[in-house]
């Protein structure tokens, strides 16, 4: 019989039952000497609730990815609780093709007044999860032979427009606690996840789900600050992917964006 494996051998957080568990998310920077874009790395892990040991947190490895943030991400160890982790950019998410919205390697978002009023696709999401959603509630619905150059397929439209909207609260099912639960995650007022509701369970084709979804993330673009956060937790409340933690450099704190 072979001897046990001991507690600081790495345990490799990869696959869809460990990235629905939770996720680290923290900002990066360009190294002076390398000229290469890494992460804060925290000072604790997001699994440090096993034991009371205090985390020792180091970097591993990166991982360059063919669809993602563009650059190469670092993939974090935790000797302490035999953990390898990887560290996201703010904006992005385990398995996410695309970012769900488009963030500073720092987290912000720039977001102003007239990106709301024009039927162009706002650049914080340009390219994202949700440029579908805003595509379709502006009539703009996608080919039904795919765009090899942007991947503009009716088939990936609708799948997205249906994720889209499970994160806004929009979804027809949606049940009124649940819808609240979204509400406050996305920051926005309840009423307003439940105006669009009302137009999804009225006429639930492709273009009014994507208005739907729009007049919710309107909102969302309205509200001043922490606007990835807000995105990711809401997503985390529809089951798209784990729960995430952000990390604060300035404070060294580990927050989890969606309580347990």
């Amino acid at each position: 019989m072979s001897a046990a494996r001991s507690t600081t051998d790495p345990v490799y957080l990869a696959g869809p039952a460990r990235a629905r568990d939770r996720f680290v998310v923290t900002p990066y920077h360009l190294d002076d000497q390398s000229r290469r874009l890494v992460p804060a790395v925290p000072l604790r892990c997001a699994w440090a609730e096993v034991s009371a040991k205090p985390c020792q947190v180091g970097a591993k490895s990166r991982r360059h990815r063919s669809t993602g943030p563009g650059f190469p991400v670092s993939i974090l160890h935790c000797w302490t609780h035999g953990v390898c982790f990887t560290a996201y950019p703010p904006g992005h998410v385990p398995h996410g093709r695309r970012a769900v919205v488009n963030a500073a390697a720092d987290g912000t978002v720039s977001v102003t007044a007239r990106m709301m009023d024009q039927p162009e696709v706002p650049a914080p999401l340009e390219g994202t999860q949700l440029e579908a959603a805003w595509d379709a509630g502006h009539g703009r619905i996608w080919r039904r032979d795919c765009l090899q150059q942007t991947g503009q397929w009716l088939g990936t439209q609708v799948h997205r427009v249906e994720q889209s909207s499970r994160l806004s609260g929009v979804d027809a099912d949606l049940d009124a606690d649940a819808q609240l639960g979204q509400a406050t995650a996305l920051g926005v007022d309840v009423l307003t996840l439940r105006e669009a509701q009302s137009w999804v369970r009225r006429k639930p084709g492709l273009a009014n789900r994507g208005a739907a979804v729009v007049h919710v993330l309107k909102a969302c673009l309205r509200r001043p600050g922490r606007l990835v956060q807000r995105l990711l937790a809401g997503g985390c409340l529809a089951g798209l992917w784990g729960r995430p933690y952000w990390w604060i450099p300035e404070a060294s704190r580990l927050d989890p964006l969606v309580a347990t």
